[in-house]
């Protein structure tokens, strides 16, 4: 993303989630802001659609996990899966742990 921006000469502000950001744009109605976020954002907020497929490398995609005190574990499909997960952590040895 960081190549495409820097390309486009655009300065990246971070918010804390891309629908929360699109539904921010379309409030303020600032027109020499934009977001990146899912065309249902667009759909949903009536925003218009400058570029699809935006990122810097092919096949890049987001994954969300879903953290727990009581363990579930749902149903998948069989596919072989590879998760890397990395934290940083204030100088707390348990943080995580007490975040959970």
């Amino acid at each position: 993303m960081q190549i495409i921006l820097k390309k486009l000469n655009l300065e990246p502000i971070s918010k804390f989630d891309t629908a929360g950001s699109a539904k921010e744009l379309q409030q303020t109605k600032e027109k020499t802001h934009g977001v990146i976020a899912s065309s249902m954002s667009a759909e949903i907020y009536d925003l218009q659609i400058l570029d699809e497929n935006f990122a810097d490398y092919e096949g890049n995609v987001t994954r969300f996990i879903i953290l727990s005190k009581t363990p579930t574990i749902p149903s998948l499909i069989k596919i072989n899966y590879i998760l890397h997960l990395c934290f940083l952590v204030l100088k707390i040895f348990q943080h995580l742990y007490i975040k959970l």
